[in-house]
């Protein structure tokens, strides 16, 4: 099986990294590669699609991730996940859930954030129907980050992870989609914060 990494490179318009041995002087160990990755600019931020491992050894478990930066850090924090069968016994066991107002959108998704008035206010239409159509449109949606505990304090990165490495047509497919999501997500935040 291929690498979708060189085709989402292309689609994308952003540097592939990768593939070459780990140590190029020694012939016989030509088969040990690095890691694709794709990294570099994209609509005027800094854009990262590779695949990780939380954990080692038996309990070592691969993800993949899109990250996109922001101009400036900021205090904002938001998790936005799938809503799923523990996100609903969340919700029901009082778990705080910000509600965008738009129904599709609150019955598909669980989002947490500092500021409420963001969720309501800086969530625009368009940027809820680009997350919408990557989770329906392809099998499985993990969960987007901005600051805060989930991924670490001042990080100015959006970060998409999800379970499982990039490997098929369909994570190729929700990458390519989640970069512009993502990019209008952080354009939203920077015009809310005053970046």
């Amino acid at each position: 099986m291929s690498s979708p990494y060189p085709q989402l490179a292309a689609e994308l318009g952003v540097p592939l990294h990768g593939g070459d041995p780990y140590l190029p002087g020694i012939p016989i160990l030509n088969l040990l590669k690095r890691p694709y990755y794709v990294e570099g600019p994209y609509r005027n931020r800094h854009l990262k699609i590779y695949n990780f491992s939380k954990g080692s050894g038996k309990n070592s478990t691969p993800y993949h991730a899109v990250r996109i930066s922001l101009a400036r850090s900021t205090d904002l924090t938001f998790k936005l996940s799938s809503e799923g069968f523990f996100g609903s016994i969340g919700k029901v066991m009082g778990m705080q859930d910000i509600q965008a107002g738009n129904a599709a959108f609150d019955n598909a998704f669980i989002v947490k954030c500092n500021d409420p008035g963001f969720v309501r206010g800086a969530l625009l239409p368009e940027i809820q129907q680009g997350l919408l159509a990557c989770k329906e449109h392809y099998r499985g949606f993990g969960s987007i980050s901005l600051n805060g505990a989930w991924i670490g304090p001042n990080d100015s990165t959006l970060h998409y992870e999800q379970r499982g490495y990039l490997r098929r047509d369909e994570d190729r497919l929700r990458a390519i989609a989640l970069a512009p999501a993502m990019s209008d997500l952080a354009d939203a935040i920077e015009v809310y914060t005053g970046g």
